[in-house]
């Protein structure tokens, strides 16, 4: 390591301290080029800002000094707002079909792994490949929602394994699994997947789904292999078709509410953030309604007192102390909203909660918790009111379900695993055995409400991407359009459109062959300043300490400061 540092190999130093190797960060300076600054606040919510102008990190010459601006939450504010809002972009999730050209010569993958889920005997007959570590996925539990949490688990530890190990090379993680019925849902993996790649971007993956009696699993996963930028793909009728994103051509300017005036709706997670924002609008728009809002927690005054506009406006407002994670309280809960209201008209579930946590330090009882309330508890509630004659079910999900988020690969999957529901229920409306128009919605980060983040950060995503927080309004509004079309899911962004767009086809889009779109190496050198900032330390003191061992409101800091000068680090 020394010698790195004596010759500034930059990137492999990088590389070392990411996988917590200490490094003799003041070697890499010239003596006397850096010393603590002067003049810094000594109070750490000040709200000010203190910007030092672009430097050579290797250079002899001194640091320049700081310059001050005021940044209060109002100026951060304003400073958001500012931005062009062009309007709303809504796109859609479909498949493609795109062939397979058998020319193509396979990467040079540094480890190749097959992960074969819920395929029974044909896992041991069909999937065994040369040269590839293969494991089964398989589950003795008789609940959808119980394997999927366990398969999620397997991975997870699975991938842990392998970012531990420190491979030098590209990783390909194959998982293959039936698409029919309510195995569908088992491609919400594809969330945790995204993520891990966002946070160890030597990890290549694809989720390939096949028919259930397919004899030809080890073929299809070698074929794919080939082409990595396939990332979630599945062989129906002979034909291979791939998963992408594709805009609304023709998105209608406005939409219908569906409430109802006298109609009887439940809202999960309704005490805070877009439960309570939809409750108010359900309250504004129709008359004598009935709002049942569920929430784990006893109801407290302040929630209380944000209730009572409800009320003044002529709606019935129940909070009920409910766990949806558990399936006799839930079932409970329908047959008496039922017996006290005669019906139960529309099920919103926004309830949801966040661990967020690198791969490396996330637990198995962080994974569970937050699976829970998206997974098993949207489980329940469809089960409980599968005899119900409901107007819809609106499902509340999230952009990290779409794309992946560094630090949240298990509310990445559990997301996913909503968006699929949707579609699984859907079907089964189709079939006659459940009633009610059926979305899940991604959203972004809401301006007022919802998983929020720091206006800071907001600022600096709306500056590199031209997304910005969700107003209410544009929301509400995004969900009445929704609901006027015929589709299971739908993936909103607000913004400068022009800039989202470019942004959109960057995230979601994988390169088509290894080499191409290469994450951007930062050197280690760059990133000392933006961790030294927040600890008011001087950059060449700086260690992986500072970074691991800090709340997370200075790692959000440290978040905002690395998007500036990286420009992929995102948080939603």
């Amino acid at each position: 390591i020394q010698k790195l540092v004596q010759h500034k190999k930059l990137e492999k130093l990088a590389e070392l301290w990411l996988h917590s190797n200490e490094i003799s960060w003041e070697g890499l300076y010239p003596q006397g080029s850096v010393k603590r600054l002067s003049g810094l606040p000594n109070y750490p919510f000040a709200r000010e800002r203190y910007k030092i102008s672009q430097i050579d990190p290797l250079s002899s010459s001194t640091i320049a000094p700081w310059s001050h601006q005021n940044t209060s939450d109002r100026a951060i504010d304003d400073a958001v707002g500012h931005n062009p809002i062009c309007g709303t972009l809504m796109l859609q999730p479909y498949w493609r079909e795109e062939a397979i050209f058998h020319e193509a010569s396979p990467p040079n993958y540094e480890k190749h792994v097959v992960m074969l889920c819920e395929f029974g005997e044909l896992s041991r007959t069909s999937g065994q490949m040369n040269g590839v570590d293969t494991l089964i996925l398989q589950s003795s539990q008789p609940e959808i929602e119980q394997r999927f949490q366990a398969y999620v688990i397997q991975v997870f530890e699975y991938i842990k394994n392998i970012i531990a190990n420190k491979p030098l090379g590209i990783v390909l993680i194959q998982i293959a699994m039936p698409y029919q019925g309510e195995q569908q849902l088992l491609s919400g993996l594809s969330g945790l997947l995204a993520s891990a790649q966002r946070e160890y971007p030597k990890l290549i993956w694809q989720l390939i789904q096949l028919e259930a009696d397919t004899q030809e699993i080890a073929e299809k996963l070698q074929e794919n292999s080939r082409f990595p930028g396939s990332q979630e793909i599945r062989y129906c009728d002979g034909k291979r078709w791939v998963a992408d994103w594709r805009e609304l051509e023709e998105p209608p300017t406005e939409g219908k509410h569906p409430w109802k005036d006298g109609g009887v709706y439940l809202i999960t997670g309704g005490a805070g953030g877009l439960g309570l924002i939809f409750a108010q609008e359900i309250a504004s728009q129709v008359q004598n309604a009935t709002l049942v809002l569920t929430g784990r927690s006893p109801l407290d005054a302040p929630k209380q007192r944000q209730l009572e506009p409800l009320r003044s406006r002529g709606t019935q407002v129940i909070y009920e102390q409910v766990d949806v994670t558990q399936k006799q309280a839930v079932f409970s809960l329908t047959r008496r909203i039922q017996q006290d209201y005669g019906r139960l008209d529309g099920i919103i579930h926004s309830a949801g909660v966040l661990r967020d946590n690198f791969i490396l330090r996330k637990t198995p009882d962080e994974i569970e918790h937050v699976l829970a309330p998206k997974v098993t508890g949207l489980v329940n509630l469809d089960q409980a009111s599968r005899d119900l004659s409901l107007d819809f079910f609106l499902l509340f999900s999230s952009l990290v379900g779409a794309l992946g988020n560094v630090g949240q690969a298990d509310y990445a999957a559990a997301n996913a695993f909503m968006d699929r529901y949707a579609r699984y229920r859907n079907s089964l409306v189709a079939a006659q055995q459940r009633q009610g128009k059926t979305l899940s919605i991604n959203w972004p980060w809401w301006k007022d409400g919802g998983m929020s983040i720091e206006a800071g950060i907001a600022k600096v995503l709306s500056e590199t991407t031209g997304v910005v927080a969700m107003r209410t309004p544009v929301g509400i509004g995004a969900l009445y359009r929704s609901f006027a079309l015929a589709k299971d899911q739908i993936l909103i962004f607000e913004g400068d459109l022009s800039r989202v767009k470019e942004y959109r086809n960057g995230m979601v889009k994988a390169p088509s062959r290894l080499g191409e779109q290469e994450p951007r190496t930062v050197p280690a050198a760059s990133l000392q300043g933006p961790i030294a900032w927040p600890v008011h330390l001087p950059p060449y003191s700086v260690t992986p300490s500072h970074w691991l061992g800090e709340p997370d409101r200075l790692r959000e800091q440290v978040i905002q400061q690395l998007k500036v000068q990286c420009g992929r680090v995102c948080r939603f």
